[in-house]
């Protein structure tokens, strides 16, 4: 009995050798070690000099590449990447819930999947679909239909290991824009496209780590009904396992590296096996402790990217993607040689609506958006003021803004060739006519409705008397219900037009001193300490030296012109302000005639 089962070993193992041997290369050639067109990116993380040398040449790639195109190929991987993301956090909470042993980085998913659906919600909220039409696409190759920005954004991504430094993003999105201009609309763009490349690595790499989940779990459970009782030979756990192996062709790799695992920790028992999955291992190519070794590695790298994103991810919306805006923006640097020297003095809001205003106009031109600005400092510096022009009159020329605003646009847009649109020259020639638009309008809807009225008079075979009376009683409420309808459509149509503004956010400056005062009535003695100790508290909650703070009184009403209690309650003013000065190292005198151009005062 023993010789016959020592001759049978060898040739039944052969058999199972090579029936292992076609299941692992027909795994091999589907799965394990050919990667997925969405398997994790694993790229060398670059230095400062080497992002900048990868946007360079990214740029040179790109140069013919670029047009505005339809297609809703980002945002269909949105949806396959959200979706992915909440099943795979379902998957991995399930495996938390059993007490199942997690994957490397599944804990950092479990613990921060709130800050996933917030960047998820937020791309859809700052990427609305007529913005997302503007961006300009690849016309071929496989990334055909994608935004260019999303393609930076995804490089930036893969070469710094999801970790987003604001510097290192200038330099490489300035070392782009050396080679190939970006519009503002997509340098608006890049911190939405972020996400959407931090959202596509996590998706990677989390897929991965639920894949591994189940080939561990599936390893599990076929050790467990190979290994069976303790009755159970070495040959006959090694036959069940080829068995079991021909079944399931979808078992590597990761299965394959888990059940070494567990086999060698079962003992004698599974030497067998152990080393019959060794060599059939070998047989196509593969070191098992190099295996072990790659997969260990490959879970440390998953765990530090994972951590990565997920910082990223809460770190990004910290950024002040304003500020970075304005320093990559070529726009922006344009503008700065104002020689009204207005636009370094604006706050954000005004300098923003006036490189809008060179978007459009760069679409309307088809010219790039730097020679759109360049043209506008061209005429602002060329512009000459008259010898009847005031000096803010002569500023205003020579402000940039003016060329990309009225009056100075219609000599930008002749500059640029450009040709308006008979909706735009219309609406401006109504804004040049406000006046008579405004009152023709009410004047022709109060004659169409007293025209309908006196049709429906009419079409009841009503008198003329009665119709022309009819006509005259509703002559004020029609001109009033076309009033209000003019009025609704004013609103609905002309949008708001913001007036430019200095910026204000530091101090003001010493030429702009500014008196703010605040009205009140001297009553009593009492109401006067109450008004002087809010003056006092606008005072320290406004500590700027341009500020001078005044109290206008007046005194109550009288049937005299003075009253004996006027002296009283002007001389309890006068000793509240002089306190107040005092108190704050002003040295003033609070009566009328004080020079408010002086120090700053109360």
């Amino acid at each position: 009995m023993t010789d016959t089962s020592s001759a049978l070993i060898p040739h039944l193992l052969g058999q199972v050798r090579d029936s292992l041997s076609n299941v692992i290369k027909r795994a091999s050639e589907m799965t394990s070690f050919t990667p997925e067109p969405d398997a994790p990116w694993r790229a060398e993380v670059l230095s400062r000099d080497e992002i900048g040398s990868l946007a360079t040449d990214l740029a040179r790639q790109h140069r013919g590449e670029i047009a505005l195109l339809p297609g809703t190929r980002l945002l269909q991987r949105y949806q396959h990447n959200r979706a992915t993301l909440g099943r795979v956090y379902k998957s991995l909470s399930d495996a938390a819930q059993r007490g199942e042993p997690l994957t490397a980085g599944a804990e950092w998913l479990l613990d921060n999947y709130h800050v996933v659906e917030r960047h998820a919600v937020a791309i859809k909220k700052y990427l609305p679909p007529g913005y997302y039409r503007t961006l300009p696409r690849f016309k071929s190759g496989e990334l055909r239909g994608f935004p260019r920005i999303y393609h930076l954004a995804l490089e930036f991504i893969i070469h710094t290991d999801a970790v987003v430094e604001p510097q290192f993003a200038t330099h490489f999105i300035s070392s782009y824009q050396k080679e190939l201009e970006l519009g503002s609309g997509e340098l608006w763009a890049f911190s939405i496209m972020l996400r959407f490349a931090l959202l596509e690595n996590l998706c990677r790499l989390t897929r991965e780590a639920e894949k591994e989940l189940f080939s561990r779990r599936e390893a599990f459970e076929v050790v467990d009904a190979v290994l069976g009782n303790d009755t159970r030979t070495g040959t006959e756990i090694m036959v069940d396992l080829a068995a079991r192996l021909n079944e399931r062709a979808s078992f590597f790799p990761y299965g394959a590296l888990e059940m070494m695992k567990r086999l060698r920790a079962r003992g004698r028992k599974a030497y067998l096996a152990l080393q019959f999955l060794e060599e059939a291992l070998k047989e196509r190519g593969c070191e098992p402790e190099e295996l072990l070794r790659a997969e260990d590695h490959n879970q440390a790298a998953r765990q530090i990217s994972v951590g990565n994103t997920l910082t990223s991810l809460t770190s990004i919306d910290q950024i002040d993607w304003r500020s970075w805006f304005e320093e990559v923006s070529l726009i922006h640097h344009i503008f700065e040689q104002d020689p009204a020297n207005i636009y370094n003095r604006s706050d954000f809001e005004t300098r923003d609506r006036l490189r809008h205003r060179v978007e459009h106009l760069a679409r309307l031109s088809e010219s790039p958006e730097s020679l759109v600005a360049q043209k506008a400092i061209d005429l602002a510096s060329a512009s000459t003021a008259s010898e009847t022009d005031s000096p803010n009159a002569a500023l205003v020329k020579r402000y940039v803004g003016s060329f990309l605003q009225s009056p100075g646009r219609e000599a930008l847009e002749g500059a640029l060739g450009i040709h308006l649109p008979f909706t735009t020259w219309l609406r401006r020639w109504g804004g040049r006519n406000v006046v008579p638009v405004y009152l023709s309008s009410i004047a022709l809807f109060t004659v169409f409705f007293l025209l309908y009225l006196a049709g429906l008079a009419s079409f009841a075979d009503e008198r003329w008397w009665v119709v022309l009376l009819a006509v005259l009683l509703f002559i004020l409420p029609a001109s009033e219900f076309a009033s209000n309808l003019v009025q609704y459509l004013a609103t609905r149509t002309v949008p708001p037009r913001p007036l430019p503004k200095l910026d204000f956010e530091g101090r003001i400056p010493a030429e702009l001193k500014t008196a703010i005062t605040v009205h009140t009535i001297f009553s009593s003695t009492a109401g006067i300490e109450r008004a002087i100790d809010a003056l006092e508290v606008r005072y320290l909650g406004n500590d700027d030296a341009a500020f001078t703070y005044i109290l206008l009184a007046d005194l109550p009403d009288a049937k005299a012109e003075t009253s004996s209690s006027d002296d009283t309650l002007i001389k309890a003013a006068v000793d509240g302000i002089t306190r107040l000065n005092l108190r704050h190292g002003r040295v003033l005198d609070a009566t009328e005639g004080n020079d408010p151009q002086e120090s700053r005062s109360l």
